[in-house]
């Protein structure tokens, strides 16, 4: 197996970002790095470029405009299969690998391949370092949906989705799957992507000694005993938009749906009443609203 490691940028804070290529650059061995960036500041891709200049692992392809996590991606995965690498490791800016996850991944990948011979990607279990929590991961159902913790007899458990950060996608299964989905732009290109796989027949597996932590937003807000991750006002236009666009797919069981959208309300009601910036949150939450009843996806007029 060898793997190119993909990282999309945009705006990235430095330091953390420079964790997370010393750590991969560490597990990976001898495979390489590459930044996709999506439009940052000229003095960050200095930085970035300047970093290329002294470790030769690492290179750097600047889009020179904000094309979207979902087409940065399939950058990175036309760049892994032109230069003939077998697997491509996913990596958002803000997510530090542990010491070791590379190894768990590719060994887990080995061991499920022998077993399931579609298998599509594997992935991490995350830790958000704000809301200090590990989600679960899970597989939906007709009925609902089946949440999985660590078991000392199950180190690998077969889901439906995995977040794309850490992901470790065959290039193989890539080439039957499809790309990312443009059209989002950014949120549920995850989810997309595999509950796409699995109705094409291929296996997404969750490997639960495998670690990493990545932050579900940048703060969060307290409302009553609960804490919600909290992304800007333009962020949201993106959730309501691509999530009324998932919800038309008759694939998705409806006991996921009607609950997605349930905390949903939840979620942006919490916004509303103790997020601030009432008006502009409103505001993109409309359009996004109107964007996905109507089908305009893709990049919004808005962005730069």
């Amino acid at each position: 197996m060898n793997v190119l490691a993909v990282t999309v940028t945009f705006h990235p804070d430095l330091t953390v970002l420079r964790q997370q290529l010393d750590a991969l650059l560490t597990g990976l061995g001898s495979d390489p790095i590459l930044l996709v960036d999506n439009g940052s500041s000229p003095q960050t891709l200095r930085v970035l470029q300047r970093w290329s200049l002294h470790e030769p692992r690492l290179s750097v392809n600047a889009l020179g405009e904000n094309r979207g996590l979902a087409a940065a991606h399939n950058v990175g995965i036309a760049a892994a299969r032109t230069q003939g690498f077998s697997h491509v490791l996913l990596m958002d800016q803000d997510s530090l690998p542990a010491p070791g996850m590379v190894k768990e991944l590719s060994q887990a990948f080995a061991l499920g391949a022998a077993l399931q011979p579609h298998l599509a990607a594997v992935g991490p279990r995350y830790l958000d370092p704000v809301l200090r929590n590990a989600p679960d991961f899970v597989r939906l159902h007709w009925w609902g949906i089946s949440r999985f913790k660590e078991t000392p007899t199950q180190p690998m458990v077969e889901v439906d989705y995995l977040i794309s950060s850490g992901c470790l996608i065959s290039l193989a299964a890539l080439a039957v799957i499809g790309p990312m989905q443009e059209v989002l732009f950014i949120d549920y290109v995850d989810i997309e992507w595999g509950l796409r796989a699995r109705r094409m027949g291929y296996t997404l597996c969750g490997v639960f000694p495998a670690h990493m932590t990545h932050a579900l937003g940048p703060t969060i807000v307290r409302f009553l005993w609960r804490r919600f991750p909290l992304h800007s006002p333009q962020r949201h236009y993106f959730v309501v938009r691509n999530a009324l666009w998932l919800y038309r797919d008759n694939a998705l069981p409806l006991l996921w749906r009607i609950p997605h959208a349930l905390r949903l309300l939840l979620r942006f009601s919490v916004y509303f009443t103790v997020g601030g910036s009432r008006r502009e949150r409103l505001k993109f939450v409309w359009m996004g609203v109107k964007d996905g009843l109507l089908g305009r996806m893709g990049k919004p007029s808005w962005i730069n």
